[in-house]
């Protein structure tokens, strides 16, 4: 076996005093008993070397043993981690297809409730309290758009206009033109008038469909799928943050077990490096 076969480097300056001694040895000892010295601390060296790399070795095979045991207990976990993973992710995949049928079916009940409302005011009579407060609030829209154009020297429309009409036209005015209407006490007068008859309407129509059964059967739907969606938009959340959870939970357990196999890996290297097997002889 070679001298220096095995010598950590803990050990240098010790097995540096020993060449020193042998040196010594050989200079000022007789020939026949330097030699004999010579082999004698030979051997001790030689025997203290394959001691330091044999409990070398046993240390590596010990912490090889504990980290094939962390890859071995490792996975049931990451079995365990991906089987919950795929659960959440399911569940997400099914919440998700859950609220956007609601949310269909939501919209739709927002379309036949609107269809009803209009359906049922068009056909409220004008002696009505509805039909009464309708031709009221008209009457004062147009005397606020003669107004506007009075004060504004505008000409006046042609023909009936709609609300979305007015509301485009007065859009479209100037800044000065604003500030002028809003300074103007008429203008104020028959804004307020229009404002009243607005409350008015909306009092007779508010009265109006809730003493209609098919908007109440219309708005009652609307209502329990607008609850329905709320209800499963939560179970969605909740479906999102399982699957948040499990992703971390399995990054966590692959990483440890990637962490222990990559270790494995390294102290084998250093086994074979040094001749050794992987596991202790027995």
């Amino acid at each position: 076996m070679p001298l220096f076969q095995f010598v950590p480097p803990r050990r240098f300056r010790f097995h540096l005093g020993l060449l020193c001694l042998l040196a010594g040895s050989i200079l000022f000892c007789p020939l026949p008993a330097s030699a004999q010295n010579v082999r004698g601390m030979m051997r001790r060296v030689q025997q203290m070397q394959q001691r330091e790399r044999d409990a070398h070795i046993k240390q590596l095979q010990q912490q090889l043993t504990e980290v094939q045991k962390v890859v071995t207990e490792s996975e049931p976990e990451v079995s365990n981690a991906a089987s919950e993973l795929q659960s959440a992710r399911s569940q997400q995949t099914s919440a998700r297809e859950q609220l956007e049928a609601k949310e269909k079916e939501q919209q739709e009940a927002s379309k036949q409730l609107h269809e009803t409302e209009q359906k049922v005011l068009a056909e409220q009579p004008a002696d009505s309290d509805y039909g009464r407060a309708a031709a009221v609030l008209e009457e004062k829209q147009l005397a606020l758009d003669a107004v506007v154009h009075q004060v504004l020297n505008l000409p006046p429309h042609e023909g009936p206009t709609t609300e979305a009409e007015r509301a485009t036209e007065r859009i479209r005015l100037s800044a000065d033109k604003k500030n002028q209407l809003k300074t103007n006490s008429d203008y104020k007068r028959a804004e307020g008038a229009v404002s009243s008859a607005q409350g008015r309407l909306n009092e007779a129509k508010k009265l109006t469909l809730e003493n209609n059964t098919e908007w109440k059967e219309a708005h009652a739907a609307k209502e329990s799928l607008d609850h329905e969606r709320k209800t499963l938009d939560s179970n969605l959340k909740s479906a999102n943050a399982a699957v948040s959870k499990s992703q971390k939970q399995m990054n966590l357990v692959n990483a440890k077990t990637s962490t222990a196999r990559q270790r494995a890996m390294q102290i084998q290297s250093e086994l074979s490096a040094l001749g050794a097997s992987a596991s202790p002889q027995k």
